[in-house]
C-alpha cells in the first residue's frame, strides 16, 4: 500500500509509530513543514520496538509534491485552519481511496459542504478519527445499551478543552445511542474566553448540553479549575455505568435490571493512538471500511458545535469572528 501521513505534530507522530505494526511492503510518505516535527516524528518511530521488523520504506518530505500520484490511504492531521487547503490541494493532484481526518475537521461552516461535494465528486470514501469507537470498552457499551430507553449521557472533568475535544464526547454519545443526528445547546458554556494552549486559538469552560431525535440526552462539562479526572455517567432503563478515563488505572463500574441492579466493576485500557492507526489502515485494505466515524456522519454535529461556538465567541469577545478559532 501506498500510504500518507500530513503534519507530524503530537498527534501526527503517534499514527507513525502506530503503522510500524504494519506487515508487508507498504510505502509510507511522511509529510510535514517542520524539519524538527519530520526529525522527531522519525525519533519516535524508531522508538517503538515493530519498526526493527518494519519491511517497507519511510519517506519524509515538506510538501505535497513529494507524494505519489496514487495513494491508497491518507492521513492528515494538520491544525484545523490548514485542513481545508491541504485536503484540495491534495484531491486535486492525486488520487486517493481512502481519507483519515483529525478533527475539528474545519473552522469555517462553509467548507464543509465544499469538501463534501469535492470527496464525493473524487469517490474518496472518507472517515474521521474519533478513535473512543475502537475501544472494547465502548463497543461492549454500546452492545449493553442497544435495548435501552431514555439514555442519559453525562461526561465531566476538570480542564480538558471543551471547544477542542467536545465533538469526541458527542462522538461517543451518538455512538453509544445509535444515533446519526443531535442537538446542541449553548447557553451555559462561560462567557469568559480562555487562550489554548495552542497559540492563535480559543477555548471554553462549561457545560453543552444536547439531545437526539429518540429523546436521550447528554450533558457535557469543563470546570475552570481543580483537577477532577473525567467521569463518564451513563444512565437509562436498563442499564447504567460509571466511567472512569484514567489511563492506566481506567474502570467502570455498571449495573442492569436483569441483576438487581447490583454494581460490578470492570478494569479495561484505554489504548494510544499509537496502538491504533495500523488497525484502521488493515481494516480498510482488507474490508474497505474501518470503525471510524464516517465524514456524512460527522458533518452533521461539527456544524452545529462550529457555529454555536463561532456565535458565543461573537457574544462574549470584542473581536468578531466568521470561523471559528479552534482546533
Amino acid at each position: 500500500m501506498n500510504i500518507a501521513l500530513i503534519g507530524v505534530g503530537q498527534i501526527g507522530s503517534r499514527h507513525l509509530q502506530a503503522l510500524s505494526n504494519l506487515k508487508g511492503l507498504s510505502q509510507i510518505w511522511v509529510i510535514d513543514i517542520s524539519e524538527k516535527s519530520l526529525e522527531v516524528a522519525k525519533d519516535r518511530f524508531l522508538q517503538m520496538p515493530e519498526s526493527k521488523n518494519y519491511k517497507g520504506q519511510l519517506h519524509f518530505g515538506k510538501t505535497l509534491a513529494a507524494l505519489p500520484v496514487e495513494l491508497d490511504v491518507v492521513i492528515v492531521t494538520s491544525t484545523a485552519s490548514n485542513r481545508k487547503k491541504i485536503t484540495t490541494d491534495l484531491l486535486e493532484k492525486n488520487t486517493v481511496r481512502y481519507l483519515v481526518l483529525e478533527k475539528v475537521l474545519f473552522q469555517d461552516p462553509a467548507d464543509y459542504e465544499s469538501i463534501d461535494l469535492l470527496l464525493k465528486e473524487k469517490g474518496v470514501k472518507t472517515f474521521v478519527n474519533f478513535p473512543r469507537r475502537m475501544f472494547s470498552v465502548y463497543k461492549e457499551l454500546r452492545e449493553a445499551l442497544s435495548t435501552a430507553s431514555n439514555i442519559q449521557f453525562v461526561a465531566a472533568g476538570s480542564n480538558w478543552g471543551l471547544a477542542c475535544n467536545g465533538l469526541h464526547l458527542i462522538d461517543l454519545f451518538n455512538y453509544l445511542c445509535n444515533s446519526s443526528s443531535v442537538d446542541i445547546s449553548f447557553n451555559m458554556l462561560d462567557p469568559k474566553i480562555v487562550e489554548s494552549k495552542r497559540k492563535g486559538y480559543l477555548e471554553v469552560n462549561g457545560t453543552l448540553t444536547g439531545k437526539d431525535s429518540k429523546g436521550n440526552s447528554f450533558s457535557i462539562s469543563c470546570y475552570k479549575e481543580g483537577d477532577a479526572p473525567m467521569t463518564i455517567h451513563i444512565l437509562s432503563d436498563t442499564f447504567k455505568a460509571i466511567v472512569f478515563e484514567a489511563g492506566a488505572n481506567s474502570h467502570l463500574y455498571f449495573a442492569t435490571h436483569l441483576t438487581d441492579w447490583a454494581w460490578k466493576k470492570k478494569t479495561f485500557s484505554m489504548p494510544y493512538q499509537s496502538e491504533l492507526s495500523h488497525k484502521i489502515i488493515e481494516d480498510l485494505d482488507q474490508k474497505g471500511n474501518c470503525e471510524l466515524t464516517t465524514f456524512v456522519e460527522a458533518k452533521g454535529a461539527h456544524l452545529i458545535f462550529i457555529k454555536g461556538l463561532i456565535d458565543h465567541f461573537n457574544h462574549s469577545e470584542k473581536d468578531k469572528y466568521s470561523v471559528c478559532p479552534i482546533t
